[in-house]
Formats: C-alpha cells, structure tokens, sequence
C-alpha cells in the first residue's frame, strides 16, 4: 500500500462555493461495510472504503494495466516518457494503485490524487493528517504522494485554498472510474477543466466501464440485465450518467483537445476467450464482487430493495458471468486526447 502525504481540507464560505465539499475522512457502517459518510449523504460513488476494497482496487488496477497494454503501456497510456520532476495528477484515485504503476515506472514525478475520501476506512472517524505514521512509513520505503481531499463536482476555479489545483500545471492527467462519481451535467466542464489543467503539448488519458454485462453469444441474460437495468436507473436517480463511456471522445473534442484516441476494448468474464483466459480468469471474481459493492448502498437505501431480493439478484448475476456458454464481457471505454502545444 502507498503511504500518501495529505494537505488539509480546505474550508469554503458559503458565497464562494454551492458545490458542497468534503471537510474530514468520517465513516459510517452500512450494510456490514464502511463508506464515507459524505459520499452516502451526497450520492457520490456509494462505494465501501474499507480494507476489502483496498484490495478490489488493486485488482482492478491490475487487470485494466494488462487490458490497456501490459506493465508499461497500460500504465501511461499515451506514448510519452514522463521527464523527471513531471507533475502528474490522478483524479479518483481511490487507494492510490495506479499513481503506485506511475511511481514504479517513474520514481521522480510529482503526483497529486484527488478525491473525496483521503483516508483508511476501517475506522469511525479517520485521521490522515497522522505525520508521524506517515514518516515512519515512508522511511520503510514506500512511495509518497500528495493527496487532496475535493469533490470534482465543483469547478477547479471555485477553490480558495492554498493547495488548489492551478491552470497549466500537468504534463499528465489521469480520470478513471468516475461515472458513479460526477453528475451527468458537470461532464463538460469538468473535461473543460482537465484541459485547463494540463501545460502545453500535456495529456489527458480517461478509462471508464460502461457496466452493461453482455454475452457475445447474443443469447439473453436474466439476472445480469436485471442488475443493470436497476443499476442505471439508481445511477440516473442520483444525477449520474450510466452511459458516459460512449462520450469520451465528443467530450474531449468539445473541451479542444487535440490527437484524440479513443477505443472500445472488450474485457471477457472467465476462459471463453482462449487468447485471454489469463485475463478473463482475473477478472471474473473480481468483477462478482463488483456487482455487489458498487449497487448494495444504491438498490437499498435508494431503491429500497430488500436484503433477500437483493441477495436473490446478486447470487445469479454472478452465475451468470461465470457461465462459459453465455461468453459474457463488459466493455472499458478509453480515451486520451493531447493539448496542443504553444504557437511559436
């Protein structure tokens, strides 16, 4: 695990800022898990923050890294070599995997993660200003970066805290997973400001699922598509946009970016695709639990399912993946886009 320095929180007044912002790392049980209270209040990816997602996230860190291109490319998806002191920002960055490949690959760069939640989950209240936990760690060895604590809802601008995220700063921004996270109106501006973000000739590179599972067979699912359906309905109720995958490209282009690459790669669930067993059996467990941890909190407490319907729909969703003869997959949206240099 990465040990990560953090600046605090930044206070906001009220004729400042309406976007609201997260002020502390607290925690509540829910469902037998922990999650970020100011996720849960606000409907911001309602998703645990505990040790057992810890290990979800470097999982799929994991997977999308061999996807994406293996070791090296998967990481850094455009082909550039980050220089040293390159400053790197990592919007959602969760636990911290994929700023850990960017250290492993690049020791030197700068990286920053923003995210709502900074802290550990495992506990009531988290405390991440704990320095002294913090040196003894890094002395051990493990890569430090600097986090902050922002929900990416609210415009970059609308910061007045002295650690605020400033216009040509990046050489590299990474946005991964977010569509549980921004609300469908915000997408825009807020690639808008990845663009004002980045220096001259920076890159933007964005990975999103789109988390409708299908059968390449064309034979239909029961359990999966009832998930689905479910799923994109609570994601809609709570402002997000399900399908936003699909629009990385007309996003990117609208915000001026330019040398636009976008991909829509298929990941297998299991060994039915013989040239990608190795992957498929990765990503099936891994994408079984996902089906419960990203939609327990939105199908009960805003869909108001009961534990046993839910349980009845998880348990056969999950069938379902693992069922060779459907030949299931779920597609990884990609796309990465260049801001153009500075006219001479």
């Amino acid at each position: 695990m990465t040990v990560i320095t953090c600046k605090p929180a930044a206070h906001h007044s009220e004729n400042v800022m309406t976007t609201p912002q997260p002020e502390d790392n607290q925690v509540v049980a829910a469902y037998g898990r922990n999650y970020a209270r100011f996720s849960l209040e606000h409907k911001i990816h309602c998703v645990p923050v505990d040790d057992d997602e810890e290990q979800n996230y470097d999982s799929v860190n994991d997977i999308l890294r061999q996807l994406l291109g293996g070791p090296v490319r998967g990481v850094i998806l455009p082909r550039m070599r980050l220089n040293r002191d390159a400053e790197v920002l990592d919007c959602g960055y969760g636990k911290g995997a994929w700023i850990d490949s960017v250290l492993n690959l690049a020791p030197d760069a700068l990286c920053t993660g923003v995210d709502i939640f900074t802290g550990v989950g495992d506990h009531e209240v988290d405390n991440d200003d704990d320095d002294e936990a913090n040196k003894d760690e890094a002395e051990s060895g493990i890569e430090i970066f600097t986090k902050k604590r922002w929900n990416l809802n609210a415009p970059f601008r609308d910061d007045r805290s002295e650690d605020r995220l400033t216009p040509l700063t990046f050489d590299l921004i990474n946005s991964r997973l977010l569509a549980d996270g921004i609300d469908s109106t915000r997408w825009p501006s807020f690639v808008r400001d990845l663009h004002a973000l980045l220096k001259p000739d920076g890159w933007v590179q964005m990975v999103e699922f789109h988390s409708m599972f299908q059968s390449s067979t064309g034979r239909p699912t029961v359990f999966l598509q009832e998930w689905w359906n479910r799923y994109a309905r609570m994601l809609q109720v709570t402002r997000k946009d399900p399908r936003v995958g699909p629009r990385l490209r007309q996003l990117m282009d609208d915000a001026g970016f330019v040398d636009i690459q976008y991909h829509q790669i298929p990941c297998p669930m299991g060994s039915w695709d013989e040239d990608r067993a190795v992957l498929g059996r990765q990503a099936l467990p891994v994408c079984q639990e996902m089906l419960r941890d990203v939609s327990e909190y939105l199908f009960k407490a805003v869909g108001r399912m009961n534990d046993s319907e839910f349980d009845t729909l998880i348990k056969g969703a999950q069938a379902e993946l693992a069922r060779p003869e459907l030949r299931i997959y779920l597609n990884v949206h990609v796309c990465i886009g260049r801001k153009a240099p500075r006219r001479k």
